[in-house]
């Protein structure tokens, strides 16, 4: 659960303290507004805006919330053939050649396509995973310490000190109203 928090907090943190200033909520991050286009075309122009802006980097990944990557995995062409593989086959999940990261991190309806490479960005680990757990009742016991206690609960804590640094936020651009 740590690792989920971390990668929430990569994509999507606000930067208040304790908050990592997430990757969405980084200033010169470009976007790209679904409008009236199929969101294949969107993430294109978001590819596009990488490749030709100011960090003229090349994309790497999409990342998207899994409800979204339903609407394009279940797209039909006028036939009803799925555009991308037939239900029984386990096709690549990639779009327009990049491969597509699913995460319940990134908040439905926004996507994220991105250059993600050390010169873009990177995150530092001042300190690994550490998992504490207690069973015993602190020395100031309040009625929800005493509770713990007497019904046998452990009580558990994970953590870790990391932080991000966006070196080039012009190599990832949202994609929004998908």
């Amino acid at each position: 659960m740590v690792a989920e928090a971390i990668e929430t907090q990569t994509l999507t943190g606000d930067g208040n303290a304790p908050n990592l200033a997430g990757i969405l909520n980084v200033s010169g991050v470009q976007a790209q507004a679904k409008g009236g286009d199929p969101v294949p075309d969107a993430i294109h122009k978001a590819m596009t805006k990488i490749r030709v802006g100011a960090s003229k980097a090349e994309p790497t990944h999409v990342v998207l919330h899994p409800n979204d990557w339903e609407g394009i995995a279940l797209l039909r062409t006028a036939d009803g053939e799925y555009i991308w593989g037939p239900p029984s086959g386990t096709g690549p999940m990639t779009v327009h050649g990049l491969p597509v990261i699913l995460t319940l991190g990134l908040t439905e309806g926004t996507g994220l396509v991105g250059a993600f490479s050390e010169e873009n960005l990177y995150v530092v680990e001042r300190e690994s995973v550490r998992i504490e757990w207690t069973g015993s009742v602190p020395t100031t016991v309040s009625s929800v310490d005493t509770s713990t206690f007497h019904t046998s609960q452990t009580v558990f804590r994970a953590e870790a000190r990391v932080g991000l640094a966006v070196s080039r936020p012009s190599a990832f651009c949202t994609v929004t109203g998908i």
